[in-house]
């Protein structure tokens, strides 16, 4: 993250010359571009993977199931932003490989999936929103409004299992993520993600 810093830095100095900004408006243009860069750092590592494992649906159906019950209920994160990435990029490449491989089964995948998204509902409303020393949530209207829509969310997603056919690979991509999300809101979830955070910092060191 700190090479994403510089180039961020560098990037908002040059930018903020050219729009005659002040300096309290170049920390915020930095910090933002910070943000995008690391976002599309984060994309295209995602789509080549994927790519070139042949998963970019069931990994794609991995990533948004669990990103939208994500960004309300929240969890723990990994402390490197390439930590963070590598935790993602293996977990979802895992779902997807085995989405694909095991779809064949003659399972009710459906109803797994909407068993699946209505234990997220629940568990949201007892755990969610799960915040993070880096980014405490501290209003309790806001913690209030995000546990509404966390539960809310997989709602949405039993809705759209009951109305909609989806592929088997697909609804177990989506299953499978669904059910990792739920369980890092838990208490053994959370020390999970800092276990495999911490081995990372020790064997890689990024």
């Amino acid at each position: 993250m700190r090479m994403i810093n510089i180039y961020a830095s560098r990037l908002g100095n040059y930018l903020a010359r050219q729009l005659s900004f002040d300096q309290s408006e170049v920390k915020i243009l930095s910090f933002g571009l910070e943000i995008i860069i690391g976002s599309l750092i984060k994309a295209a590592s995602f789509v080549a993977v994927v790519a070139a494992l042949g998963i970019v649906p069931q990994a794609s159906a991995a990533l948004f199931s669990s990103f939208f019950f994500r960004l309300a209920s929240g969890g723990v994160h990994c402390t490197s932003y390439y930590r963070c990435l590598m935790v993602s990029l293996t977990v979802y490449c895992a779902f997807g490989l085995m989405a694909k491989n095991l779809a064949f089964l003659n399972l009710p995948y459906n109803q797994v999936f909407i068993l699946a998204s209505f234990l997220a509902a629940v568990f949201a409303a007892i755990y969610a929103p799960v915040d993070c020393a880096a980014n405490p949530i501290v209003s309790q209207q806001r913690k209030r409004n995000l546990k509404i829509i966390a539960t809310a969310i997989p709602v949405v997603y039993i809705i759209i299992a009951l109305t909609t056919r989806l592929p088997a690979d697909i609804l177990l991509a989506a299953t499978l993520s669904i059910s990792f999300q739920v369980f890092t809101l838990t208490p053994p979830g959370g020390s999970f993600i800092v276990t495999a955070d911490n081995f990372l910092k020790r064997t890689i060191k990024v």
